[in-house]
């Protein structure tokens, strides 16, 4: 089993998302193997954190199971040979510390899994933590009271819209697997109608030459099935 910090993915991973308060990354598991994140949380106003995941490419399974840790080590989410969850955990008692994620990859013996994996984590209200600091930061010093409103309410817009970009994503991870799914079904028909049709002419093509064989006298093949028969 193998752990890494969220964090130190970035580096690693091409178009990644890596906040506290957001993360969007695409990882792989290798068959039979285990591979743990963890995601550190340290603001002591965060709410609830969400975690969406799902499978985008496997093999000829899209299953692979999951589990989700606290700090203490609590299990919190268990989902055995599944393609995809959603997770919401309630933050709002304990929420300092290293939540680890894994996903577990032993139900396949020959192919990896492409999981796409998502965490968000709010406030009580729903907004971001980073924006409810930005937000504080800068009434407190700059702004008066109408700005602050304004402020307010662009942070809920953009909480709003990534919140909107988390489920177009997930529909896109869905279209993918769809596709994935139709082309290998097409190139299973493909080959199996190849297949089917070789034999059909091979079939063909023997009973033909046993029928000329038995109806020719000067048949070798047709005198000793005639032989035969007799």
């Amino acid at each position: 089993m193998r752990l890494v910090t969220l964090t130190a993915i970035f580096f690693t991973i091409g178009n990644a998302i890596i906040s506290e308060d957001e993360v969007g990354i695409t990882v792989r598991v290798d068959p039979g193997k285990v591979e743990c994140f963890w995601h550190t949380i340290t603001n002591p106003k965060a709410g609830s954190m969400e975690v969406n995941w799902i499978v985008l490419k496997g093999g000829s399974g899209l299953d692979i199971s999951f589990t989700l840790r606290s700090p203490s080590q609590q299990l919190l989410a268990d989902e055995t040979a599944k393609m995809h969850g959603r997770h919401t955990v309630d933050l709002s008692k304990s929420p300092i510390g290293d939540y680890v994620m894994c996903f577990d990859n032993k139900i396949s013996t020959t192919a990896n899994k492409i999981v796409a994996l998502h965490v968000y984590v709010m406030d009580k209200d729903g907004n971001f933590m980073s924006d409810l600091n930005e937000l504080e930061q800068v009434s407190a010093a700059h702004l008066e009271a109408r700005l602050d409103f304004f402020e307010m309410a662009t942070g809920k817009i953009k909480t709003h819209l990534s919140q909107i970009e988390s489920i177009q994503q997930a529909l896109q991870h869905i279209e993918y697997i769809d596709r994935t799914l139709a082309e290998t079904n097409f190139e299973n028909i493909n080959f199996w109608g190849t297949v089917n049709t070789l034999v059909m002419l091979t079939a063909c093509f023997v009973q033909v030459f046993l029928i000329r064989s038995i109806l020719s006298d000067d048949s070798k093949v047709g005198r000793l099935l005639r032989k035969g028969k007799m």
